[in-house]
């Protein structure tokens, strides 16, 4: 197998590369922008226009996106949501001609929890229609990041029926890096304020694995998955969250069976992806892989 990456040189983009190079799988890296201290080389690609596409996925056989703009609070918004939807339409036309096999995209947690263009969370309403949040969570998108990223999921929906591509979404919430994750466990969590976003976070290496395992399925058509840490930022229980913030959103099972605001039980069975349980999990697995090296 031999995949493309595009944003490769961006956070996701370089931990997927990595995994990537750890699992001996071939890929080809693609940014506007080079880090030096990458340790694999990246093609600049200043726009991802269709004949770019059209080279870019030549004897490639999975493609992983994660090279949209994220400025969800841009002073430009439909300029931001013009350039994301371009790129996918180019990369997505393009990858489903030339016969890739599988295109996993890099959604976000914003395609369904209505944020605002502002930066106050204050200002952020709380608009799950259930919990635990989970992989069906239908769309509410507010802003024009997460219009594109809904759009770029419309497309791969038409895009799968019927051809020989398939396509997996992946919905992220806020991804740590490992120097976030260590600043997190070490204070016990974060402090986050309103809970509109059900203070969910992933350590941008179980984003990676998500996305390999994504990568490397036989899942056919179109797929969506929200994938979460199994506790919260703040490192609060359920409980006192629910009680105090989230008491008026309905619950598809009875709390007292399933203590998380999240479920992504479908990305684990299907994927085989693991979720982490708890930040100090994720901490000690960080340190155990960095002492390996």
């Amino acid at each position: 197998m031999k995949v493309l990456v595009t944003g490769a040189s961006g956070q996701l983009g370089r931990s997927v590369c990595s995994l990537l190079m750890q699992e001996g799988i071939e890929f080809r890296a693609v940014d506007k922008v080079v880090d030096a201290e990458l340790g694999y080389p990246v093609e600049v690609v200043e726009r991802l226009d269709r004949t770019t596409c059209n080279r870019l996925v030549e004897k490639i056989d999975a493609v992983a996106h994660f090279a949209n703009c994220a400025e969800h609070f841009s002073d430009w918004p439909g300029k931001l949501y013009d350039e994301n939807v371009e790129m996918c339409r180019n990369l997505f036309g393009a990858a489903s001609e030339s016969g890739v096999r599988m295109i996993v995209y890099s959604s976000s947690i914003q395609v369904f929890n209505g944020i605002h263009s502002v930066p106050d969370r204050e200002k952020q309403d709380i608009v799950f229609p259930y919990l635990p949040i989970d992989s069906d969570m239908p769309t509410y998108p507010r802003n024009s990041y997460a219009f594109s990223k809904e759009t770029g999921e419309n497309m791969l929906k038409s895009l799968t029926k019927g051809g020989t591509v398939s396509a997996i979404a992946i919905r992220f919430p806020w991804l740590l890096s490992d120097e976030l994750v260590e600043t997190a466990h070490v204070q016990g969590g974060i402090e986050r304020g309103k809970c509109f976003d059900g203070y969910t976070y992933l350590p941008m290496r179980s984003a990676a694995e998500a996305t390999v395992e994504a990568l490397k399925s036989n899942i056919k058509g179109y797929s969506q998955y929200f994938v979460a840490s199994r506790d919260n930022l703040e490192q609060r229980s359920t409980r006192e969250v629910v009680n105090e913030q989230l008491a008026h959103i309905s619950w598809r099972r009875p709390l007292e069976q399933w203590d998380s605001l999240v479920d992504c039980s479908r990305a684990e069975d299907e994927l085989g992806w693991r979720q982490p349980k708890t930040l100090a999990e994720a901490f000690e697995r960080q340190k155990g892989i960095l002492n390996s090296k």
